[in-house]
């Protein structure tokens, strides 16, 4: 064997068409040519060009059994081919027609070569490249859900239950702190003349439990009656002078009333040494906070209004918002 030349067993050789056209002072295009006008004896194998001439020419050969007669490893369009062939689309279907080139149809295109080669991996590549873009969009996909998830999670974070904050200021050097200190706090869900209206409005209702009494107690009708009456002179000192109230009836009221109004309670508490207190677990919503103090120096009624939304509220409580304040 000589440097790419190797004797075939039908005493040809086969010789690449550039190494033929370099021995010919010839263009590798005009040798190609040549083969497919039929003036050479050659082919086209694993996309080269070689001659086909007699053992006793010399040049670079190669073993014909070696370089499989008219075969592309790599399929290629009819186009591609042509052009490199130096002929027609037309004539290159022919010969795939006739059976002298290796072609097949695929895809809506034809090809020179064998279709379970090259083009089996050009579908491989686009199955990956296909896997790989569902892969991204399911990546995507999922980013996307998470952040759905983590902005639910952050939206659910947010309370749905309220919290008020109570602060009573006494103003300093006005009258002593301990009005501040242990001051009765009671979140109704009415006001007291809304309360009074319905135990009104009830009286005409014929209610047995208002006649049970235990033994050595009068009759409950006669607390609730006593438990009106109250409200009424509590909400009718309101409208009096200050010096006209009596201190100590006005306490005897409070006490009175809350028969009545402890049924609209929802939650009671008193103000620490600081002169705060925290009602939890509310549902939002309006209520009406009463507050209450007494020393021997100092008395103070509140009924305020409080709309409650979730997480903390704060209402501050001073003698200047009271119903009635003495002291």
């Amino acid at each position: 064997m000589v440097d790419n030349i190797t004797i075939s067993r039908s005493a040809l050789v086969v010789i690449p068409a550039h190494l033929y056209a370099e021995e010919h002072v010839l263009t590798e295009r005009q040798v190609i040519k040549s083969i497919i006008n039929g003036e050479l004896d050659g082919y086209q194998a694993d996309g080269k060009w070689y001659v086909r001439i007699s053992q006793q020419q010399t040049g670079p050969v190669q073993d014909p059994a070696e370089a499989p007669f008219v075969q592309v490893t790599n399929p290629i369009t009819v186009t591609e081919y042509a052009q490199q062939s130096a002929t027609t689309v037309a004539a290159v279907l022919e010969d795939i027609a006739q059976g002298r080139v290796a072609g097949f149809h695929a895809h809506g295109m034809w090809y020179v070569g064998i279709a379970n080669s090259g083009l089996q991996r050009a579908n491989s590549h686009r199955k990956y490249a296909f896997f790989l873009y569902v892969s991204i969009f399911i990546f995507i996909l999922a980013l996307l859900a998470g952040a759905v998830l983590v902005w639910y999670q952050a939206a659910s974070s947010v309370p749905q239950y309220s919290v008020l904050m109570v602060k009573i200021e006494m103003p300093v050097g006005v009258t002593a702190p301990d009005s501040a200190l242990k001051a009765d706090l009671f979140l109704l869900n009415k006001d007291l003349e809304s309360i009074i209206n319905d135990y009104t409005q009830g009286l005409a209702i014929p209610d047995v439990n208002l006649h049970t009494k235990t033994p050595g107690q009068a009759p409950r009708w006669i607390s609730m009656l006593a438990g009106a009456t109250a409200i009424r002179n509590i909400l009718f000192d309101f409208t009096a002078a200050k010096s006209r109230i009596n201190r100590w009836e006005f306490s005897q009221n409070f006490e009175k009333s809350k028969i009545i109004w402890s049924e609209y309670m929802v939650k009671a508490t008193v103000t620490n040494r600081s002169g705060q207190a925290w009602i939890r677990q509310l549902t939002p919503g309006i209520y009406w906070l009463i507050g209450w103090t007494a020393t021997e120096t100092e008395l103070g009624f509140w009924q305020q209004r409080v709309e409650l939304v979730p997480g903390e509220n704060r209402i501050i409580l001073n003698p200047r918002n009271a119903l009635y304040f003495d002291g």
